[in-house]
């Protein structure tokens, strides 16, 4: 791994800490041990090893899991090389899947969501995030002149990191439409700010204009 790599997988895992102990309860939570599960989008993979301690069924798919794994042996899970948006996946065999901060970095999201769909049994469990367009955040930032998201640094980051930048961010709305049209029925969906824990917080999150959005789906 080179050095702008490990810098950036450091800085990355501090500031998703948070965000990872959601993760791992909502998984623990709506996968029992038995189930198998395909975690979309591994990379930096620290939760994903905190993941397979739990649920030791687990698959992850990388575009470019090299990037941060010096090798696919003895792990607690297995690993597979895989484009979400440009490979077909046709088996059908994993009980649930999940795609946490990923589609908001990908060019083309619905031939990404009906892979997902393919991978999943009959009424199989998907359960996406994204951070939420439409939060208090961007909405000052929106109102303030600077747009919903810093493009240019965003646009910059496939050659650095092997992946993209935020291609595009989504309303619940939107994002309910794009996973009806994947083939997938939407059951819950949560607001959430992952470090802030108070009553204002709570009420965003009421108001659906907290920074990340989860939904939880099933397969139709």
């Amino acid at each position: 791994m080179d050095n702008y790599l490990t810098k950036w997988k450091e800085r990355y895992n501090k500031k998703a800490s948070s965000r990872y102990d959601f993760d791992l309860d909502l998984i623990l939570k709506t996968f029992d041990p038995s189930k198998s599960i395909a975690e979309l989008g591994g990379a930096p993979f620290k939760n994903t090893f905190r993941i397979a301690k739990e649920r030791p069924l687990l698959t992850s798919f990388d575009i470019k899991p090299e990037r941060f794994l010096l090798t696919f042996k003895n792990l607690p899970f297995k690993v597979e090389p895989f484009n979400l948006e440009l490979d077909i996946y046709e088996k059908q065999e994993f009980d649930g899947a999940f795609l946490f901060e990923v589609i908001e970095h990908l060019s083309r999201p619905l031939p990404a969501l009906a892979n997902a769909n393919k991978m999943l049994k009959k009424e199989g469990v998907f359960i996406i995030s994204t951070p939420n367009l439409y939060s208090y955040k961007r909405i000052i930032q929106f109102i303030r002149g600077k747009g919903f998201d810093e493009a240019v640094v965003h646009m910059t980051k496939f050659e650095k990191l092997g992946h993209n930048g935020h291609m595009r961010l989504y309303t619940h709305n939107q994002l309910t439409k794009l996973l009806n049209k994947a083939g997938f029925e939407v059951v819950q969906k949560q607001f959430i700010n992952h470090h802030k824990r108070t009553l204002l917080s709570k009420l965003l999150n009421k108001l659906r204009i907290s920074e990340y959005m989860y939904f939880t789906c099933r397969k139709m």
